[in-house]
């Protein structure tokens, strides 16, 4: 029985070549970058905004001011005491900057300031080349901007119906707007640091999610490699990693199987070399020794030599199933002939199945296949042996072309047939029928077979007798 294998509580340990210090390595450049790439960004896009929107709010200061002269005041006669009581700023979310006013008459001359700077009396246009303006105004209100220095805006004074009796002029110094700029932007950074510190712990509790079954994996692989094939990875999930690990699964079953299929293997082959090296060793020391002399010594020599090419068929019989079994994929794929592959084969056996007193019979058309030949004269050959070796007096081999275009061979004999022991387990390595046969033959035929692609079972003619029934398609590529 299968054993669960996958949550097993893996502590997170991270060193510095981990896959989670990778992640979160990665997980801070990104965030490092997102950081850097916003803040210039930002930085850029707020500048410009705070530029915009302290033109409007002293744009809408002049006007206001402009407004309330024209209206309340129209020769400029306003009280200074008036004048100074009237304290502007500008608001950003909530935040104040301070701004300041001058108010000049239709010659420019400075009447009133809110800024000790600008002294009464002095002409605006020598302040304009402070500000980095070179041209003068015009009658129209306009906008001045210095970089670095100011942001101010211009409106006329202009009552009702009347002339234009003065301006006023708002303005702000830049370096408040960049000094709330900056605040702003450190606002942005710690923010941004406070998300840091929340996320790293996700991003360690994400990274252990992504490690957890990866560990697994490796532990998984080294129970393998431990060859405890009865251990199962849980596949809980519906990602990659669950395929992988099902994959895993399905690779454990494959080389328990494969390792089970090895063991029966050499233990039937050690067993098989067993009996004819015992009789080999029993009769070298008896004539060694003097027991057997004349006769008896001819006879165990007969039986040596008989002993070791017995030997010699099985060794080879293993060099055959060995090379067919790991050479699946490497087929010397080429046009042949499968009439005339089995005519040659039949012709090489004609002198066993005269021996065994025996006529072959075949109905093959001619069929050209996409196949490895030499692989299919292996193949007929061994079948075509064995049913030679069981028949009474008859084997017929039959081919031909089903719907599917595939190729079916049929080879049946008229001798005793298969038991049921025989169906279950002819393909088994070194089987050892009733009539105490044993080889390699089925097994290699079953290997050939599979891995051209087709199917190969057996079964008895109603009239008694073996059938083995061999389906090939056109190409053994496909």
């Amino acid at each position: 029985m299968s054993k669960p294998f996958g949550d097993t509580g893996i502590v997170l340990m991270i060193k510095f070549n981990s896959i989670t210090s990778r992640i979160l390595l990665t997980y801070f450049i990104v965030v490092l970058c997102s950081i850097a790439i916003t803040a210039l960004a930002f930085h850029s896009i707020m500048y410009k905004d705070l530029e915009r929107r302290a033109v409007m709010g002293l744009s809408k200061q002049s006007k206001t001011i402009a407004m309330a002269l024209a209206i309340h005041s129209p020769e400029l006669g306003l009280p200074q005491e008036r004048l100074g009581q009237q304290q502007i700023s500008l608001f950003f979310s909530g935040r104040p900057v301070e701004s300041d006013y001058l108010i000049t008459n239709p010659q420019k001359i400075i009447i009133y300031s809110s800024s000790d700077k600008y002294t009464v009396g002095t002409n605006f246009m020598e302040v304009l080349p402070k500000w980095g303006i070179v041209s003068p105004p015009d009658q129209a209100a306009f906008h001045i901007y210095q970089s670095g220095t100011f942001i101010a805006v211009q409106e006329h004074i202009v009552p009702k119906g009347g002339n234009i009796k003065g301006s006023v002029i708002t303005f702000a110094e830049i370096s408040a707007l960049e000094a709330l700029n900056r605040d702003i932007i450190a606002l942005l950074f710690k923010s941004l640091v406070i998300a840091m510190a929340v996320a790293i712990p996700v991003a360690l509790l994400l990274s252990r999610q992504i490690i957890k079954p990866i560990n697994s994996l490796r532990e998984y692989a080294k129970a393998i490699a431990q060859r405890r094939f009865d251990v199962r990875l849980d596949t809980k999930s519906d990602d990659e990693l669950s395929e992988l690990a099902q994959t895993f699964n399905e690779m454990a079953v494959q080389l328990e199987r494969y390792d089970s299929g090895f063991r029966h293997f050499f233990q039937s082959t050690s067993h098989e070399l067993k009996t004819p090296l015992m009789s080999i060793q029993g009769y070298a020391e008896g004539i060694r020794d003097g027991i057997l002399t004349g006769p008896q010594a001819t006879r165990g020599l007969e039986v040596i030599s008989r002993e070791c090419q017995r030997l010699k068929s099985i060794v080879d019989e293993m060099i055959n199933i060995t090379r067919f079994q790991f050479s699946e994929g490497k087929n010397t794929l080429q046009h042949c002939n499968l009439g005339q592959i089995l005519a040659t084969t039949m012709e090489s056996l004609n002198g066993y199945a005269a021996e065994n007193a025996v006529t072959v019979t075949a109905d093959i058309p001619v069929l050209e296949i996409i196949s490895d030949p030499e692989q299919l004269r292996r193949l007929f050959g061994n079948i075509l042996a064995n049913a030679i070796r069981h028949a009474q007096t008859q084997v017929w081999v039959k081919a031909r072309i089903l719907p599917d275009k595939s190729v079916n061979i049929h080879i049946e004999d008229d001798g005793p047939g298969f038991t049921a022991q025989d169906l279950k387990h002819a393909f088994d390595y070194f089987y050892k029928g009733p009539q105490g046969h044993t080889g390699l033959g089925l097994s290699i035929a079953k290997i050939i077979v599979e891995s051209q692609h087709g199917e190969i079972s057996l079964g008895n003619r109603p009239e008694g007798g073996a059938i083995v029934e061999i389906t090939l398609p056109f190409s053994a590529s496909a």
